[in-house]
């Protein structure tokens, strides 16, 4: 088989993959509540990211069970390559649904862009060395949670809003919050579009 062929099948297969993650992701975080599926965590997609699971480990000084799902991720990826980024998360689906601006930007902003990530990367390992979990809010995953969290299982009837943000707030404060939930993944896609 030439190996034009080859790629293509792979990418399809890739699309694939992500059409179901992606959906997968979806129907956990907000129909879960109502699924009678024990066995099916919703947060499924947070044991297997690696970000997360590595963050734990080094925060707790230990290994848990779910977070060692996601060194399992980082041993794939070192494995195979961007399979989490590029197959799994529901973010990476996300990002290449959205079609990105078809002039990429020049090496040297690029470069700089690229620095981003790992800074992001740095701050969470190095924040979590320090015992504290908060940078994890600009985890994919928990940026993709937070509005389905927030808004989608609220119209399914879920009162996650409530728990997720704390209910020492009135209604209408997390409602607010609620809906702020969306911004960081705007963002996100955003800059997709922009670079």
């Amino acid at each position: 088989m030439p190996r034009t062929h080859r790629v293509v099948k792979i990418e399809w297969l890739r699309r694939g993959v992500q059409a179901t993650s992606l959906v997968t992701f979806v129907v956990l975080m907000v129909m879960w509540p109502r699924m009678p599926i024990d066995w099916l965590p919703a947060q499924l997609f947070s044991r297997i990211d690696p970000l997360i699971g590595l963050a734990v480990v080094i925060a707790a000084q230990g290994l848990f069970a779910y977070a060692a799902l996601g060194l399992i991720t980082i041993v794939l990826t070192l494995a195979t390559g961007r399979s989490w980024c590029g197959w799994l998360c529901p973010v990476g689906a996300v990002l290449d649904i959205v079609p990105g601006r078809k002039v990429r930007i020049p090496n040297k902003k690029a470069a700089w862009a690229r620095f981003g990530k790992y800074a992001t990367f740095g701050l969470v390992l190095g924040a979590a060395a320090f015992g504290t979990l908060s940078p994890m809010i600009l985890d994919p995953i928990t940026i993709a949670q937070r509005p389905l969290q927030e808004l989608a299982m609220r119209a399914v009837g879920s009162d996650a809003l409530g728990l997720s943000v704390g209910s020492y707030l009135s209604r209408d404060a997390i409602g607010i919050i609620a809906y702020l939930s969306v911004v960081p993944i705007l963002i996100v896609v955003s800059l997709n579009m922009l670079g």
